[in-house]
């Protein structure tokens, strides 16, 4: 599912309430927070391996500072108006 919707939005931040599917939904958010307790070397069932592979696709572990990020980036896509005449 999640490849699926990587292919249609060439992303991989899926949202909390994502109407469309909803169990990806709740599969991503609940990768994050075993990613959180991972990254914290609390208790986790999530995987070096599982986190390997999630990677390689462009899972997004952390949506809103990607998303920060990416608002950020694009503010500063100013067209450039040559001076020269």
């Amino acid at each position: 599912k999640l490849l699926v919707f990587r292919e249609r939005n060439n992303h991989c931040i899926v949202p909390c309430a994502y109407d469309a599917v909803p169990s990806l939904a709740r599969w991503v958010k609940r990768q994050r927070h075993r990613y959180y307790f991972f990254s914290q070397q609390k208790k986790s069932p999530l995987s070096r391996e599982r986190i390997e592979v999630l990677n390689r696709i462009g899972f997004v572990w952390k949506a809103k500072e990607k998303m920060w990020q990416e608002r950020l980036v694009s503010s500063y896509r100013i067209p450039f108006k040559s001076t020269s005449r």
